[in-house]
C-alpha cells in the first residue's frame, strides 16, 4: 500500500469528514464577466460575494 497523498484538484473538495475543512483550490477568480476578484480556497462558489446572488442588498 502506498503512503502518497494525492494532490487536490482545484474546484473539488480536498477531504471530507470530521476534523477536515473543505478546500476548493487556490488561485481561483470570480467567473462573472469582467470581475477579477480572488476567491478564497474555502469558498465553494464560482463567483465572488458581489456576483453570487445571495448577498443581502442594503
Amino acid at each position: 500500500m502506498s503512503s502518497i497523498t494525492p494532490t487536490p484538484t482545484p474546484g473539488t473538495r480536498r477531504r471530507e469528514g470530521r476534523g477536515f475543512i473543505d478546500s476548493f483550490g487556490g488561485g481561483r477568480v470570480c467567473s462573472a464577466p469582467g470581475c477579477n476578484a480572488s476567491l478564497s480556497r474555502y469558498n465553494e462558489n464560482t463567483q465572488c460575494a458581489l456576483h453570487d446572488g445571495h448577498r443581502d442588498r442594503v
